[in-house]
């Protein structure tokens, strides 16, 4: 939730190149944007200030217009997720101190903002915005007032001070007038990470923003704090105020892989893309680190996943596929997880499951589950976030750059990686090719057209309900979530077992219905079915074979555990037509970003 993006150096940077690459971070948040640089005093004195620039908005509209390129060496830029206050040219980062001399942007909730508004409030402070953010850089503009002869160590010693008042979570990146060109950072629960340039450095939530400029990242850990400049790169920590090492890694990423291409929007790309799971995620897997994964599951009490939104309904499927070879498996919303921290046992084995490596509650969940004494195991698509570092153990879907707000092809990697796991409790070999020959078919073109055709039947609709049993019940939960999401139609998925237990109360005639059918549960599915057509509802079936029931039909092949897989891939084709005919934009659902990094 929200992107930050910052550079010092001695090169120039224009600042459409800076909105270029903060451009990058709009997956994160798309309320609201802006930028804040150091400026000499227009009137010649030796004093510097700050130009803001903030716009209402999404970055890609504003790099439309004509703008005034500036050429930057130091700047700090943002684009907003509003959580504290509304979207507003006031509300938007960076936010600049009462005094002038502090200019900030901040990832993150500040939970106790109200008592340090208060206490600023008491000192006759003024508040030009209704953010938690604000209070951070008056808090360190008056912090840092209070010291005589302020010195580079005086101010990381007013820094740290400033930090211990903080509760909650916190990615910040400021400059002060006394030091032009240096950035000072903080993190505490949100992502952020350096790059070192030739003789230049960024400060950002991700590395796709600078990737194509250098691979030497190093990643924070909660409680660093710091600063940067051109040819300088300092760190300490909250637990211990020495200075700490600053080491660098080097990464194999390239920003290539992220651009648009011939596609109108990153969700049909990466739905598209969905054609390299097999190779990426199964093919390419690590042999030696899946196969200790599989000695853990058989010699653990139990194994519960964490994992939140998309990704917990592809730990159901992996829950399912455990259970299926006699593992005793649960699955646990990460939001929900405190409530089952008495319940762990040090022989417990927690997997946790995001696309983006940096979920918040999910952070929580490693945290309590170590306090406890349980092993952890990620499944994670973000090499080096902070969920693979915390863990014991990790296994990467592979399934490259995600911006879509929406998840697609990490859903499906995910369920190949558990397929993966089954596959070697079980013994039994993957049909590969025959995977990927439907994952071929279902996203060709001929497909794409006639999915879009079952969508201009239904997009004026007010409701849609996916049923499934087993393991197409999680199914039928993702399906109606990529519904819901992206084009705002209200969208309910359930167990079919659940029907008339209060949902068929719902249906009206016209209702759209999709039924998950797969051999397995194929009679019990069509009598549902029959039960909703009986009630005058609209049925679609996502089987292998068609059915009198249907009034449309999508084929989808079936081949070992390869419904949750192959089904959702049509759905997320129906989703993605639904919101064009409705007139939104796929990539940038109301209300979302992509990586939830608060609680």
């Amino acid at each position: 939730m929200c992107g930050i993006f910052s550079y010092t150096g001695k090169n120039v940077l224009t600042s459409h190149e800076l909105l270029s690459r903060l451009q990058r971070l709009e997956y994160r948040g798309y309320d609201s944007f802006g930028y804040g640089y150091v400026i000499n005093d227009r009137k010649g004195k030796n004093k510097t200030g700050f130009e803001t620039v903030k716009k209402v908005g999404k970055v890609s509209d504003y790099l439309t217009e004509n703008h005034r390129d500036t050429e930057l060496k130091t700047a700090v830029s943002h684009t907003r997720w509003a959580t504290h206050g509304s979207v507003t040219e006031a509300n938007t980062h960076p936010h600049v101190s009462y005094d002038g001399t502090v200019c900030l942007v901040h990832n993150g909730v500040i939970e106790n903002h109200g008592q340090i508004k208060t206490y600023l409030l008491d000192k006759d402070i003024p508040f030009a915005s209704d953010t938690d953010t604000e209070v951070i850089s008056n808090l360190l503009a008056y912090t840092f007032n209070q010291i005589v002869n302020l010195k580079q160590t005086e101010r990381m010693a007013g820094l740290q001070t400033c930090l211990r008042q903080i509760k909650g979570s916190y990615a910040i990146a400021f400059v002060h007038t006394d030091m032009p060109n240096v950035i000072y950072y903080a993190k505490k629960g949100s992502p952020l990470v350096i790059g070192r340039g030739e003789s230049e450095k960024y400060i950002s939530s991700d590395i796709y923003t600078f990737i194509d400029k250098t691979d030497n990242v190093m990643y924070l850990s909660d409680g660093d704090y710091g600063y940067i400049s051109n040819d300088t790169c300092v760190r300490y920590n909250l637990n211990d105020c020495e200075t700490q090492p600053v080491n660098w890694t080097v990464v194999n990423a390239t920003y290539d892989q992220v651009e648009l291409g011939d596609y109108q929007h990153y969700m049909i790309k990466e739905i598209c893309e969905q054609q390299n799971v097999i190779d990426n995620t199964i093919r390419n897997q690590n042999p030696v680190e899946l196969g200790n994964i599989v000695s853990k599951l058989t010699t653990c009490r139990r194994v519960v996943f964490s994992a939140c939104g998309s990704s917990h309904y592809s730990s159901m499927v992996g829950a399912d596929l455990l259970r299926s070879q006699g593992v005793l498996a649960e699955c646990v919303l990460s939001s929900e997880f405190k409530a089952h921290e008495q319940s762990l046992h040090a022989n417990d084995l927690i997997i946790c499951v995001s696309q983006s490596g940096e979920t918040a509650d999910i952070i929580e969940s490693i945290n309590i589950s170590k306090a406890r004494g349980c092993s952890v195991i990620s499944v994670v698509n973000m090499p080096n976030s902070t969920i693979d570092r915390l863990s014991d153990s990790t296994l990467y879907v592979n399934a490259g750059p995600e911006l879509c707000v929406l998840s697609t092809k990490s859903f499906t990697s995910q369920v190949a990686m558990f397929l993966s796991i089954w596959s070697k409790l079980s013994g039994e070999s993957l049909p590969l090719d025959a995977y990927e020959n439907s994952i071929f078919r279902l996203v060709a073109k001929s497909t794409r057209n006639a999915i879009r055709n079952i969508a201009e039947d239904i997009y004026t609709k007010e409701h849609v309900y996916c049923l499934g049993r087993g393991e197409q019940h999680p199914v039928a939960l993702e399906a109606a979530l990529k519904i819901k999401e992206v084009s705002y139609i209200h969208a309910e998925g359930f167990a079919g077992g659940e029907l008339k237990h209060g949902s068929i109360a719902l249906i009206e005639p016209g209702t759209p219905c999709i039924l998950f059918v797969t051999k397995q549960h194929e009679l019990e599915l069509l009598a549902n079915g029959a039960e909703l057509k009986s009630r005058g509802a609209m049925i679609i079936g996502v089987a292998e074979n068609n059915d009198e029931l249907f009034d449309h039909y999508i084929r989808v092949s079936e081949f070992a555990k390869s419904g949750p897989m192959l089904q959702i891939i049509p759905i997320q084709l129906l989703a993605y037509n639904l919101a064009l005919l409705r007139g939104l934009n796929p990539d940038k659902p109301r209300n979302l970003a992509k990586s939830v990094t608060v609680k």
